[in-house]
C-alpha cells in the first residue's frame, strides 16, 4: 500500500516524520537516506563530535526505538535516482520502483569539490557526512600541520577543535576578513582576534590555487606562495549544477528531476509543489520569490 515517502534522512526529514505522527497521521512513513548512519545533528560534527566529546550514538537525531515506535520505516544506505510525478513513483539506485501516496523532498545538499591542480591526493578532506569526520578525526594528531580553506563558521570551529587538538592549524579565507559574509567588520575582528590568540593562523586575501604533494598533500598553493600542510579540509560549500546532472536531471513531462537551476522545483508558500502530492523542503537551497511562487533552485539538492 502506497505510503509518504521522504527523500533524505537530515534532520528536517526527521521531524517531519515525527510531526506527521504527531498531527495523526496512520500512513505508513518511510525515509531513504543515502548515508548508512542512524540520522544525526550534522550541526555538532565540527564541534563535540570532532572535538570527541560526545560519541556517534549522542548525536543521533532520535534513538532506534523512535523509530520502531513511530512505525517509521528507515531505508538507510539506498539513494533515490529519479521521481515520477505521473506514476508517484521513485526509483531507487538499484532500480526498484516504489509507489508513494504523498511526497517529501528533503534531500539537504553536498559539498563543492574544487576541481584545481593536486586535488585528488590523499590527505584533502570535506566536512558534511558523518564519515567524513571520521575520517578526519582519524588523521588529526598533536603536531599535524591543518590547513583549513575558507573562514567561516564551520572552518572556524574546525580550526578551534583542532588547536585544542593540538595541531598547527592555518586558516586561508580570500575575502578581507573571516565572516564576512555573516557578520559584521566588528565580529569579524573580535573572532579573528580570538582565534589568533589562540595559535590559529589567519591568512586574508588568500586564494587557493592548487595542491603539492607525492600522493598525499604535503603543499597548499597560493599563487606564489606555499604552505606545508599534513592535512587541509575544506568546510561544506554548496555544489554547483553541472556537478549534480548525473544524479537528477532537469524536470521533463513526466519526471520530475530536482537539480537544475533553469528547472528548479517550483512550490507555492506552503511548499506545495505544482503536483500537490510532493512537497519540497524550503531549507533545501536558496529561493527566489515572485508574486505567484517561490522557486526552489538546485542549489541544495543531492
Amino acid at each position: 500500500m502506497a505510503g509518504i515517502i521522504i527523500v533524505g534522512a537530515g534532520q528536517a526529514a526527521v521531524q517531519a516524520a515525527a510531526s506527521l505522527r504527531q498531527e495523526g497521521c496512520k500512513d505508513e512513513i518511510t525515509i531513504f537516506g543515502d548515508e548508512p548512519w542512524l540520522p544525526y545533528q550534522r550541526p555538532l560534527l565540527s564541534k563535540q563530535y570532532l572535538l570527541g566529546t560526545e560519541t556517534e550514538e549522542q548525536i543521533y537525531q532520535r534513538a532506534e526505538k523512535f523509530y520502531e515506535d513511530q512505525r517509521v520505516v528507515l531505508r538507510l544506505g539506498e539513494r533515490i535516482e529519479s521521481i515520477d510525478v505521473a506514476a508517484k513513483t521513485v526509483t531507487s539506485a538499484k532500480g526498484e520502483v516504489i509507489p508513494y501516496k504523498e511526497l517529501l523532498l528533503a534531500t539537504g545538499s553536498r559539498p563543492r569539490i574544487l576541481k584545481i591542480q593536486g586535488s585528488e591526493l590523499s590527505g584533502i578532506h570535506y566536512l558534511r557526512t558523518l564519515g567524513d569526520v571520521n575520517a578526519i578525526k582519524n588523521e588529526m594528531a598533536p603536531g599535524k600541520r591543518l590547513v583549513i580553506i575558507g573562514g567561516g563558521y564551520i572552518g572556524l570551529e574546525v580550526a578551534s577543535v583542532a588547536v585544542t587538538l593540538g595541531l598547527d592549524v592555518t586558516v586561508l579565507e580570500m575575502e578581507e576578513r573571516i565572516l564576512k559574509r555573516v557578520t559584521t567588520a566588528e565580529m569579524s575582528e573580535f573572532y579573528h582576534q580570538l582565534h589568533a590568540g589562540r595559535g590559529v593562523k589567519i591568512l586574508l586575501r588568500t586564494a587557493v590555487s592548487g595542491f603539492e604533494g607525492d600522493g598525499h598533500i604535503t603543499h597548499v598553493l597560493c599563487g606564489d606562495q606555499r604552505i606545508a600542510a599534513d592535512m587541509v579540509e575544506m568546510p561544506m560549500r554548496v555544489d554547483d549544477v553541472a556537478d549534480r546532472q548525473p544524479r537528477f536531471g532537469g524536470m521533463t513531462q513526466n519526471r520530475l528531476r530536482v537539480s537544475g537551476v533553469a528547472a528548479g522545483v517550483h512550490h507555492d508558500p506552503a511548499t506545495r509543489t505544482k503536483q500537490h502530492h510532493a512537497v519540497a523542503i524550503r531549507l533545501l537551497a536558496g529561493h527566489e520569490r515572485t508574486t505567484q511562487q517561490v522557486q526552489i533552485r538546485g542549489d541544495g539538492f543531492e
